[in-house]
């Protein structure tokens, strides 16, 4: 080989390497109590020959660095079967994260593992269940249980206990995607007897680099015909009907927002929610023009509690609160909670929608069928 190209050996061989490095250049076994910063409470190390764990009660642990964005986030745990909650974060900063979370009292379950985006430090998982982000899965008690996940901009795939099929594969991630830190969370609830919530091992984080040749897929669109919608300040309010939406919002400042690719509104994104405020609402309103009178099909998702007034009159109310005792309900989103015949007149009709919330997701997914009337926002 001659010396010019060994020198465009060496070169290509450095470029390579500086390649990898900067894909990788993180990827590192995590657990050294300086690279965590931890709770008050809740969260404790164990040491035993050669190894480290970390026990939590109702505490948490966060990563120092806050630059994770796309990579893969590993880790064990175990539990003590009893009812509790074990809790990855992600992308995690200034109030908001990605968040998948394990209710280790619920092996096998439709709900065992749970995907939900946060916003100002709130959980949405009412919205989030289904193919949006719930998943039966077996979560042994007294065993560790395994788990992978692989971010890659939108998209979450994660597997259990090195099984062939994922848990989770290409499911949509909906939160706002910025690099942030990753945390490991438990929780014992009120009245649990649980003694811990998880015991965490052999954490593993290593950051992808995404080239700008590895860009989103397409997603389908929804079949909504409101995929946008005005959108009214906060107010406090009752789960009861809105009769009529009082003056101060209907003077008040409206803004224009938009669904999410999955054709939901959520609001925690849009409206920050006061301190102190226990229940709240918003009006989401459009204008139906009809060239005749017609009756128009309206599906709707919501959560928690919706009054849906046509012209200034209500025409409905239902309310899906959470409630774990007496008329148990879980409170979750689905497209067709609701459907509701409006009776649209000839010419311009103002359809408002009032969603009320106060805890576990705050969103409405409307959809228009069977309806020739054009929908515009002014």
């Amino acid at each position: 080989m001659t010396r010019d190209n060994m020198f465009r050996y060496l070169q290509a061989l450095i470029l390579l390497m500086l390649c990898l490095m900067q894909q990788y250049i993180y990827a590192e076994e995590l657990f050294d109590s300086s690279e965590w910063t931890f709770s008050e409470l809740g969260a404790e190390v164990l040491e035993s020959e050669n190894q480290s764990w970390v026990k939590m009660t109702s505490g948490q642990i966060s990563s120092v660095f806050d630059q994770f964005l796309n990579g893969t986030i590993e880790f064990e745990f175990k539990h003590e079967g009893k009812r509790a909650f074990a809790f990855v974060y992600f992308r995690q900063g200034n109030g908001k994260s990605e968040t998948v979370y394990f209710r280790t009292h619920k092996s096998n379950a439709p709900d065992a593992v749970q995907y939900s985006p946060e916003f100002q430090d709130r959980s949405a998982w009412q919205i989030y269940h289904g193919d949006k982000g719930t998943t039966a899965q077996s979560l042994p008690e007294n065993t560790w249980i395994k788990v992978k996940l692989r971010i890659i901009n939108n998209r979450l795939d994660m597997w259990i206990n090195d099984q062939k099929e994922p848990a989770f594969e290409g499911l949509l991630l909906t939160g706002d995607r910025q690099p942030g830190k990753i945390s490991l969370r438990g929780l014992i609830p009120n009245g649990s007897t649980a003694s811990y919530s998880a015991i965490f091992k052999n954490i593993k984080v290593i950051h992808k680099k995404i080239s700008n040749e590895q860009i989103d897929e397409k997603i389908n669109q929804h079949n909504s015909r409101l995929e946008k919608v005005n959108l009214s300040q906060i107010s406090a309010s009752t789960k009861e009907p809105m009769i009529q939406i009082p003056d101060a919002i209907r003077n008040g400042k409206w803004t224009q927002v938009t669904a999410q690719d999955d054709g939901i509104f959520e609001f925690l994104r849009h409206r920050a929610i006061p301190q102190g405020l226990r229940s709240y609402s918003v009006v989401a309103q459009v204008f139906l023009d009809s060239a005749k009178p017609q009756t128009c099909v309206l599906h709707l998702g919501y959560s928690d509690a919706i009054s849906v007034l046509l012209n200034e009159q209500i025409i409905a109310h239902s309310d899906a609160s959470f409630r774990y005792a007496n008329n148990r309900q879980q409170g979750v989103l689905h497209d067709r909670q609701l459907t509701i015949f409006l009776p649209i007149k000839k010419g311009s009709n103002t359809l408002q929608m009032v969603v009320s919330d106060s805890f576990g997701g705050w969103g409405l997914k409307p959809t228009l069928e069977d309806c020739d009337a054009e929908v515009r926002l002014l």
